[in-house]
């Protein structure tokens, strides 16, 4: 697990200096996300392991490999309307919290796995 949050660091010193910051309301849902596949019997550890996310302008995409192709799901947080991306449908969630992203989880884990294989 340390080097999940080794690269995060390095990552997070790279998109500053080119003017993308990731919020704490990215970095939570990216934790609820992780822990829920955690929570799932439907995941070994090697593929828990390669989980992980990308930033962009506007977007916060959580990836399998760190491969745009198996993009799990996109988080876009602005100031009046937040949404969950899953397999190009958008999901309007309220806040960023562990209920409200808990109500995606069959479609989330669903995407995760169909991007596993």
């Amino acid at each position: 697990m340390k080097g999940i949050y080794e690269r995060m660091v390095i990552e997070e010193s790279k998109l500053k200096s080119s003017g993308i910051v990731t919020t704490a309301e990215e970095y939570k849902a990216f934790n609820v996300i992780k822990t829920k596949f955690a929570m799932s019997s439907k995941f070994k550890n090697t593929e828990l392991e390669r989980i992980g996310f990308r930033e962009q302008k506007g977007s916060f995409k959580i990836l399998i490999d760190d491969n745009q192709k198996k993009c799990i799901c996109d988080i876009i947080i602005k100031e009046k309307v937040n949404y969950i991306e899953i397999n190009k449908k958008k999901h309007e969630i309220e806040d960023v919290t562990v209920a409200e992203i808990t109500k995606h989880k069959n479609a989330i884990i669903s995407s995760a796995l169909s991007n596993l294989s």
